[in-house]
Protein backbone atom coordinates (compact mmCIF):
# COMPACT_ATOMS: atom_id res chain seq x y z
CA UNK A 1 0.00 0.00 0.00
CA UNK A 2 1.11 4.12 -0.02
CA UNK A 3 0.97 4.39 2.74
CA UNK A 4 3.47 1.38 4.24
CA UNK A 5 5.62 2.62 0.95
CA UNK A 6 5.68 5.75 2.62
CA UNK A 7 7.32 4.29 5.88
CA UNK A 8 9.98 2.29 4.22
CA UNK A 9 10.96 5.36 1.99
CA UNK A 10 14.47 7.39 2.78
CA UNK A 11 15.04 10.15 1.37
CA UNK A 12 18.33 11.07 -0.35
CA UNK A 13 20.21 13.66 2.17
CA UNK A 14 22.03 15.03 -1.02
CA UNK A 15 20.85 18.69 -2.29
CA UNK A 16 21.12 21.25 0.65
CA UNK A 17 20.84 22.95 3.83
CA UNK A 18 17.15 22.60 4.62
CA UNK A 19 15.85 21.19 8.02
CA UNK A 20 13.14 19.23 6.04
CA UNK A 21 12.63 15.53 7.42
CA UNK A 22 14.11 14.99 3.53
CA UNK A 23 16.72 16.68 4.38
CA UNK A 24 17.74 14.88 7.06
CA UNK A 25 17.44 11.58 5.88
CA UNK A 26 14.58 10.69 7.70
CA UNK A 27 11.17 9.13 6.07
CA UNK A 28 8.41 11.19 4.18
CA UNK A 29 5.90 12.19 6.77
CA UNK A 30 2.43 11.64 5.39
CA UNK A 31 2.18 15.65 4.51
CA UNK A 32 5.21 15.56 2.66
CA UNK A 33 5.78 14.45 -0.94
CA UNK A 34 9.12 13.46 -2.13
CA UNK A 35 10.33 15.05 -5.49
CA UNK A 36 10.51 12.41 -8.46
CA UNK A 37 13.15 13.48 -11.59
CA UNK A 38 13.56 11.67 -14.92
CA UNK A 39 16.79 12.44 -15.38
CA UNK A 40 18.45 12.22 -19.41
CA UNK A 41 21.71 12.88 -20.62
CA UNK A 42 22.40 13.20 -24.24
CA UNK A 43 24.60 14.10 -27.13
CA UNK A 44 23.78 13.66 -30.78
CA UNK A 45 21.18 11.18 -31.63
CA UNK A 46 17.85 12.82 -31.99
CA UNK A 47 16.00 9.74 -33.43
CA UNK A 48 16.84 7.75 -30.30
CA UNK A 49 16.13 10.90 -27.75
CA UNK A 50 12.45 11.45 -29.43
CA UNK A 51 11.75 7.57 -28.92
CA UNK A 52 13.12 7.67 -25.41
CA UNK A 53 11.12 10.70 -24.47
CA UNK A 54 8.08 9.09 -26.12
CA UNK A 55 8.64 6.01 -24.55
CA UNK A 56 8.95 8.20 -20.61
CA UNK A 57 5.24 9.94 -21.51
CA UNK A 58 3.47 7.00 -21.72
CA UNK A 59 4.89 4.99 -19.09
CA UNK A 60 3.32 4.32 -16.00
CA UNK A 61 4.14 6.48 -13.28
CA UNK A 62 2.56 5.38 -10.11
CA UNK A 63 2.82 8.39 -7.79
CA UNK A 64 -0.27 10.37 -6.17
CA UNK A 65 -2.55 12.44 -8.56
CA UNK A 66 -1.11 15.71 -7.58
CA UNK A 67 2.52 14.36 -7.36
CA UNK A 68 4.36 16.30 -9.84
CA UNK A 69 7.44 14.65 -11.97
CA UNK A 70 10.19 16.91 -13.63
CA UNK A 71 11.99 16.07 -16.79
CA UNK A 72 15.69 17.11 -16.99
CA UNK A 73 17.36 16.52 -20.32
CA UNK A 74 21.22 17.92 -20.28
CA UNK A 75 22.70 17.84 -23.68
CA UNK A 76 26.44 17.81 -24.67
CA UNK A 77 28.73 19.61 -26.56
CA UNK A 78 30.93 17.73 -29.40
CA UNK A 79 34.79 17.76 -28.37
CA UNK A 80 36.12 18.58 -32.04
CA UNK A 81 32.74 19.94 -32.73
CA UNK A 82 31.72 22.70 -29.64
CA UNK A 83 28.35 23.06 -31.04
CA UNK A 84 25.01 21.59 -29.44
CA UNK A 85 23.32 19.24 -32.15
CA UNK A 86 20.54 21.40 -33.39
CA UNK A 87 18.48 18.58 -34.10
CA UNK A 88 18.33 16.77 -30.62
CA UNK A 89 18.30 20.78 -28.82
CA UNK A 90 14.98 21.12 -31.23
CA UNK A 91 13.82 17.91 -30.30
CA UNK A 92 14.12 18.42 -26.73
CA UNK A 93 12.55 21.94 -26.72
CA UNK A 94 9.34 20.76 -28.82
CA UNK A 95 8.67 17.75 -26.83
CA UNK A 96 5.57 18.68 -24.45
CA UNK A 97 5.98 16.66 -21.00
CA UNK A 98 2.84 15.99 -19.47
CA UNK A 99 3.35 15.33 -15.89
CA UNK A 100 5.09 18.75 -14.34
CA UNK A 101 8.22 20.76 -15.15
CA UNK A 102 10.75 19.87 -17.53
CA UNK A 103 14.53 21.98 -18.56
CA UNK A 104 16.87 22.11 -21.16
CA UNK A 105 20.17 22.06 -20.45
CA UNK A 106 22.69 22.74 -22.83
CA UNK A 107 26.18 22.30 -21.89
CA UNK A 108 28.63 25.08 -21.85
CA UNK A 109 31.37 22.85 -22.86
CA UNK A 110 31.94 19.02 -23.70
CA UNK A 111 32.24 17.26 -20.39
CA UNK A 112 31.59 13.64 -21.88
CA UNK A 113 29.65 11.17 -20.38
CA UNK A 114 31.24 10.76 -16.94
CA UNK A 115 30.79 14.50 -16.91
CA UNK A 116 27.23 14.39 -17.81
CA UNK A 117 26.40 11.61 -14.91
CA UNK A 118 28.44 13.29 -12.23
CA UNK A 119 27.27 17.28 -12.80
CA UNK A 120 23.66 15.91 -13.39
CA UNK A 121 23.24 15.24 -10.23
CA UNK A 122 24.67 18.06 -8.43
Amino acid sequence: SAAALRKEVVADTAGGADDSMAARGLPFSSDERPVFKVIVITFNRAAPLERLLRSLAVANYTVAKDTSIELNIFIDRGKADPHVDAAVLETSRKFLWPFGPKTVCARRKHVGLFGQWVDTWQ
